[in-house]
């Protein structure tokens, strides 16, 4: 006969994790299903396969284990550059036990594991990190490697320079008998080429000639004007391309960049992209490696006049990575699109991206696996949600440090697992959360949640109509019992700030927290934290109650965001900067952790919210040669620099 433990929640308890010997973790009693005893070689540790790569500014690990049953094996981080001796501390792997789906999709396998990143390194560095398994059943090991982070972006000196303008043909590429066209240019190219392309009018480029690991072949204007494109595609490897200027001239030619043979290795590098459906389309599952930054991608969208939202709302994206792993999408001014970023594979760091007025998600990391990073993006304007996760097919995701104003819903939450939120500002336009159970997967710190209406909730968790329930987990894991609506042994939420806009005297549309009660059988809600941290133990017992017009400076957004109808009534808002005032409550509210605030703060502890007070604000967006010389560094560690 089954037997299950509901709602049998600890206390804290001490814990030899990095992680927890920075901040109190809450032990919770997860449901246990045929018995409540395990047995030690159920229990125990067992590690298999480490997997580790990087990017530019991260270290990703995913490290197979068996056994662990009870879910309470810890691995310890700790990395330094190569030839230092002092170790630096980042946060622990998270323990993961997950097989995603959505609805008759699945992930490639189950993940029994211990997985995470490393945050804010320098490029082209060498790295040891050390990981400690520990697990009180048994299983401890010690296993360290060595990872070099990818190369500064850098056009080489020594490369051949050689000079393009518009043509059908000829030319050897001086500056006095320049190649005419690209095609003439791209059949003469060898690694380590730089080619200088004048103004005027190129049509279209498919280049086929490839550079090689460290020798691409560069494309980049000569600097005496536009250098005018009317689609990319990309047939080779290992190439740099910088400074076009790519419009939609013809109705049929839905994509600005496409990638036509799961391409390696390649720069997409301050281009204006302008009115297509898709602006970047990377080749699906297997292209790796694309740095695309500084770009400014501009959709097809049009939500004055309705284009591209109702039917199509969902379709056409800013970049779309087409479930590839290995990239980086940094620093690009997005609208007029779907999402700004989707489909990630794993391995990707999305980052410092300025997205707004488009007619679904923000971001949409859908089916992405371990270690999608999203740090330090604003997003505004949003039709739908500010972060979709419709599903997560693996996980950690991380969310860092991010702006987001919704006009509707911040997350879309649908299949998830376990995911880390820090120092996030989300404001939302209508529901912040619903399905909101599923946050009890995550670790969730010094994060601020606004809600501009009182007409719904923040986090909303409700009951479904049994009838309804199998339909219902098709495309979200609902709870399988009544503790899915309790803490779990991955629950980790503390130290995050909640407000709302105040509702008339005498009415009752939403509140801050709604949640279905195991005990009274019934939903309930709550107005304060306070209150919900009391119902539910283990959850926000550091949260704090915030109100507008006492926490944030230059505070303009209106309470009818929500209203904003594309073909309609469009509201406006000018790009946001949230920043805290003076005496707010949530200045030095939080916590620090390792790797994350090893910057410092300003403060006896870390601000909530995205923008640390006193503290430089990040740039969001395509950056000018003025913008990137000041700011080119600032998300790598100053012990890094």
């Amino acid at each position: 006969m089954r037997s299950s433990l509901f709602g049998c929640v600890g206390i804290c308890a001490v814990s030899n994790s990095a992680f927890c010997r920075h901040l109190p973790l809450l032990v919770v009693i997860s449901t246990l299903w045929m018995s409540p005893v395990f047995s030690a070689g159920k229990t125990a540790t067992r590690v298999g396969t480490l997997r580790r790569y990087t990017t530019l500014n991260s270290i990703g690990v995913e490290w197979d284990i068996e056994g662990d049953a009870d879910h309470d094996a810890t691995c310890r981080v700790e990395y330094r550059r190569s030839g230092r001796s002092k170790w630096s501390e980042a946060m622990d792997l998270l323990r993961i036990d997950y097989h995603g789906y959505y609805n008759t999709t699945k992930a490639d396998r189950r993940y029994n594991m211990l997985a995470g990143s490393i945050f804010f390194l320098r490029p082209g560095t060498t790295y040891q990190v050390r990981l400690t398994v520990q697990d009180p059943d048994g299983g401890g090991v010690v296993e360290q490697f060595e990872v070099r982070t990818w190369s500064r972006l850098a056009i080489p000196s020594d490369g051949r320079r050689l000079h393009v303008v518009p043509g059908d043909g000829g030319g050897t590429g001086t500056e006095v008998d320049p190649f005419r066209g690209l095609a003439a240019a791209d059949a003469q190219a060898k690694p380590g080429d730089v080619f200088l392309m004048h103004k005027g009018d190129y049509d279209r480029f498919s280049p086929k000639t490839s550079g090689q690991p460290g020798r691409r072949v560069h494309w980049i204007p000569a600097g005496d004007g536009p250098v005018d494109l009317h689609h990319l595609n990309i047939y080779a490897n290992h190439l740099w391309l910088e400074g076009f200027r790519i419009t939609r001239i013809v109705e049929a030619a839905r994509n600005g960049v496409r990638d036509r043979i799961n391409a390696t290795d390649i720069v997409l590098r301050r281009n204006r992209i302008q009115g297509f459906h898709y602006g970047v389309l990377v080749g699906r599952y297997k292209a790796t490696r694309w740095v695309i930054t500084d770009n400014v991608i501009i959709g097809d969208k049009d939500r004055r006049t309705g284009k591209g939202y109702g039917a199509e709302h969902s379709a056409g994206e800013g970049v779309e990575l087409n479930h590839s792993s290995h990239h980086v999408v940094s620093y690009n001014t997005i609208s007029k699109t779907a999402d700004g970023v989707s489909y990630p594979g794993r391995n990707c760091d999305i980052f410092g991206n300025d997205i707004f007025e488009v007619s679904d998600d923000g971001l949409e990391p859908d089916s992405g696996y371990g270690n999608v990073r999203m740090w330090g993006n604003r997003i505004q304007e949003t039709h739908k949600a500010g972060i979709s996760f419709q599903p997560m097919l693996g996980s950690p995701w991380y969310i860092i440090r991010n702006q987001i104003v919704s006009d509707t819903t911040m997350f879309k939450m649908r299949v998830c697992d376990r995911f880390v939120m820090i120092n996030n500002s989300f404001i939302v336009g209508k529901a912040g959360v619903g399905a909101a159970y599923l946050l009890l997967n995550c670790v969730s710190r010094n994060n601020i949640w606004y809600n501009l209406t009182h007409s719904d909730y923040l986090w909303i968790a409700h009951v479904a109509d049994p009838k309804q329930v199998d339909a219902i987990r098709r495309y979200t894991n609902y709870p399988l019992s009544e503790s899915g609506f309790l803490p779990s042994w991955a629950t980790d939420l503390d130290y995050d700030a909640f407000g709302k806009q105040k509702p008339p005297p005498g009415v009752f549309i939403g509140d801050v927290f709604g949640w279905y009660d195991t005990r009274a059988k019934r939903q309930t809600h709550f107005s304060d934290v306070r209150s919900f941290a009391r119902f539910l133990p283990g959850v926000e017992s550091h949260g704090i109650d915030i109100e507008a017009s006492s926490t944030f400076e230059n505070w303009s957004l209106p309470t009818d965001l929500w209203r904003s109808q594309p073909g309609g009534k469009v509201i406006d808002i000018p790009p946001q900067l949230i920043t805290l005032k003076a005496g707010a409550t949530s200045i030095d509210a939080g916590v620090a952790l390792p790797n994350i605030h090893d910057n410092g703060f300003t403060g006896k502890a870390p601000d909530l919210g995205v923008h640390e007070r006193g503290q430089p604000i990040p740039h969001y967006g395509a950056r000018d040669d003025k913008t990137l010389k000041t700011h080119g560094g600032y998300w790598v560690l100053k012990s890094e620099r």
